[in-house]
């Protein structure tokens, strides 16, 4: 059965996706709109500052430090927003939240419009992203990396100058320290599929150019221990996540509720010689060991709760691999994506829902596109069971993110 194409400039798409914006916004404009204190990681928003002057006869410029929740280049932007409107600290938090979720919203629809054929399709899309309730979450930098993501995915789409590309690519990179690796990956492989040794060159040497211009500011200013300092990174991210796990799970001898805010105590009781995270894992392999395994059991519940019914999308996808249903090599550079995300996330903390925020939104992208692929193929039976089933839980996905939309707005920063 063919597939009527929707109408790009179709009006009732345009006003599904702009009531979906507007209580969005009312829902982040309802709550408190001042910037969480440190150590909250949404506190990056009041520190992002672009300002550059002098104080007791000295210069100042504060450029972010990519170990910093807001990394360079989500700090880069919010500071940017900063200069060109101000907002007072009673609202700063209002502005960004509802800039990044624009940044989100759109970038996310722009790259749905280039894959989903029909009108049907579209909406489903847009109505699994909105109860998806990742633009509420904290901290932006989460949603803005997804932003600079769907927009590199956006420019394959498009066959943008691979420079433009990589910029983005980059800047989804240096948006958190954990991004480099994810980026980095599907940065080789998009060079390593494309035919042209000349483009191969400009891909690579785009990505290194881009790193190095937002990169070399903070070494200059920083010195190259200070500014990557990713010992110190891992170190600081292990120890309230190891100090949670184990609480979880009855091993320390803390309150589960009370064992994050006393992780430097219960580190220095569990790991008394280590000196820094790969000190802890050469000393103590068998406690670290326990860790991972207990973080990979723990991430296996959080995916499996934040993909929902998306994830039974994906094994009928897997079982039709061979069939090729999107261009520009998507689905394996989002694949190496999801996989570069997880296993740094299981080997020093574990797995949050809000790391699959991302994944989450283009793998919805997959499997909309994949039902629109079976129910063109309606005609054969096997396709056409399919495509009710991959309904059917597309559905179910919607439904169930619905019914625990409340619990996303409320736990913004805890997801």
């Amino acid at each position: 059965m063919k597939l009527n194409l929707y109408p790009r400039n179709s009006w009732m798409i345009a006003a599904f996706f702009a009531a979906v914006i507007m209580i969005s916004a009312v829902i982040v404009l309802s709550h408190d709109g001042r910037v969480p204190a440190h150590p909250m990681d949404q506190s990056f928003v009041s520190s992002a500052d672009l300002r550059i002057g002098q104080q007791n006869g000295a210069w100042y410029f504060n450029y972010p430090h990519l170990q910093w929740s807001g990394g360079i280049t989500a700090s880069l932007i919010v500071g940017l927003y900063k200069l060109i409107i101000p907002a007072s600290s009673d609202h700063l938090n209002h502005h960004i939240k509802i800039f990044a979720m624009l940044l989100f919203f759109i970038t996310g629809y722009l790259l749905a419009s280039r894959y989903i054929k029909t009108r049907p399709g579209l909406a489903l899309f847009i109505a699994i992203m909105a109860t998806s309730g990742f633009q509420f979450i904290e901290p932006t930098s989460e949603l803005i990396a997804a932003a600079y993501l769907f927009a590199f995915l956006y420019g394959i789409s498009r066959r943008w100058n691979v420079f433009i590309s990589a910029f983005f690519l980059v800047c989804f990179a240096l948006c958190k320290a954990e991004f480099t690796l994810p980026a980095g990956l599907i940065m080789f492989y998009w060079a390593w599929v494309t035919p042209s040794r000349g483009l191969k060159a400009l891909i690579v040497g785009g990505f290194v150019f881009w790193l190095a211009v937002f990169i070399a500011p903070g070494i200059y200013l920083y010195g190259r221990e200070n500014f990557l300092g990713a010992e110190g990174h891992a170190f600081a991210a292990f120890g309230p996540h190891y100090s949670a796990l184990m609480a979880k799970y009855k091993l320390i001898d803390y309150p589960a509720n009370n064992a994050w805010p006393q992780w430097v105590k219960i580190m220095s009781e569990e790991f008394p010689k280590a000196k820094s995270f790969s000190d802890l894992v050469i000393r103590y392999p068998q406690k670290y060991l326990l860790f991972v395994l207990l973080s990979a059991w723990t991430g296996i519940g959080i995916l499996i709760l934040t993909f929902k019914g998306l994830l039974g999308v994906l094994a009928l996808r897997w079982a039709r691999y061979k069939e090729k249903i999107m261009p520009n090599h998507f689905e394996p550079m989002i694949l190496i994506g999801l996989i570069a995300s997880i296993i740094p996330a299981t080997l020093i903390a574990f797995l949050h829902s809000r790391y699959l925020g991302k994944s989450l939104i283009l793998y919805s992208l997959i499997s909309v596109v994949f039902w629109e692929y079976c129910r063109e193929r309606s005609d054969k039976p096997a396709y056409a069971w399919q495509a009710r089933i991959i309904l059917a839980l597309l559905i179910l996905t919607l439904v169930l993110q619905a019914l625990g939309l409340k619990f996303m707005i409320q736990n913004a920063h805890f997801l």
